[in-house]
């Protein structure tokens, strides 16, 4: 590695704030050669996408992610491709009629997929989260694992509602992580 360059944080902000191009849009004409819109199309930023797939009219699309899977489903919803996650029936509904069927972390998209391919059940219990109930259930993992219950959700139908086991894991307050440590 070579030599190490520092500014002070004061003036690294005022470079930025006198840069033409640190900003997205400063209000002027796109056509002006100084607008972000005039950098990207003179081809400073532009990918060069080559994909090795292609959408077909006669398959079925369902989109399953945060809003990025979200948007992929607008286009595909704009180019008349059939989308099963399209249509999800809510009431009220403040901005993507989808939103709410975003999913943020890999466990919470795990437990969508094993719901709709491996045929585990759907909770009754909308807060129901297979890894969040494994961790805070030992005994419950290791039984899945010796494959005495097929999901930790088949086993809180069986055993664990009625035996009132927890959800998730209690989590210690941040104070007393900070003073012991994780």
């Amino acid at each position: 590695m070579g030599d190490r360059f520092e500014i002070p944080g004061a003036i690294a902000w005022q470079n930025v704030l006198r840069s033409a191009s640190s900003r997205w849009s400063d209000g002027r004409d796109p056509g002006d050669p100084e607008s972000a819109h005039a950098r990207i199309a003179s081809g400073i930023v532009l990918p060069n996408v080559a994909p090795k797939f292609r959408l077909a009219a006669d398959e079925v699309y369902f989109c399953i992610g945060s809003c990025l899977a979200r948007n992929i489903e607008e286009q595909l919803i704009y180019r008349r491709l059939p989308v099963l996650s399209r249509s999800v029936p809510f009431a009220d509904h403040t901005a993507r009629p989808n939103g709410a069927v975003n999913k943020y972390t890999p466990a919470s998209i795990l437990n969508e997929l094993r719901w709709s391919l491996d045929g585990v059940p759907f909770p009754e219990n909308p807060e129901f989260v297979e890894l969040d109930y494994l961790n805070a259930n030992p005994d419950v993992h290791q039984a899945v694992i010796d494959q005495r219950f097929p999901s930790g959700y088949e086993h809180w139908l069986a055993h664990g509602r009625a035996e009132r086991r927890p959800l998730r894991a209690p989590q210690r307050p941040l104070e007393v992580e900070r003073l012991v440590g994780p």
